[in-house]
């Protein structure tokens, strides 16, 4: 279970980083609660909340497969797919206001992640892999 003891750590720091990124724009804009009309401090909560959707369950995909059997490499490269996904896409919709190119492959390498894991836990869970 190391990998996902360090994935689940990185992702906490990450975390971390994304609330605080939200809190700051909270103080700037005094702002308690919702965004207060402010794009900035609505892109912050999208990239925290964004971030809180996927992580817990690609936490517990790599749990699973790490302890049920597939193989440490492809439990790391899921895990550093899945937090570099993460982290573009956070980076990419914090901090531009349209469409670009860190917010659109870190959705793919997001989804990509959670659909290759999702998969691999089917094949193991019924003993075809």
């Amino acid at each position: 279970m190391t990998i996902t003891l360090i994935t689940a750590g990185l992702a906490g720091l990450i975390l971390i980083w994304l609330s605080l990124k939200v809190s700051l724009w909270r103080v700037k804009t005094k702002t308690l609660i919702g965004s207060g009309g402010s794009a900035e401090l609505e892109r912050a909560i999208r990239a925290q909340g964004n971030f809180v959707e996927y992580a817990p369950l690609m936490m517990i995909l790599l749990g699973l497969l790490e302890t049920g059997g597939a193989l440490p490499l492809f439990v790391l490269i899921l895990a550093a797919t899945f937090l570099v996904g993460r982290l573009s896409h956070a980076h990419g919709i914090a901090n531009f206001a349209r469409e670009n190119a860190f917010r659109a492959v870190g959705t793919v390498l997001t989804w990509l992640s959670v659909a290759v894991g999702s998969l691999a836990a089917l094949l193991i869970g019924f003993n075809i892999l």
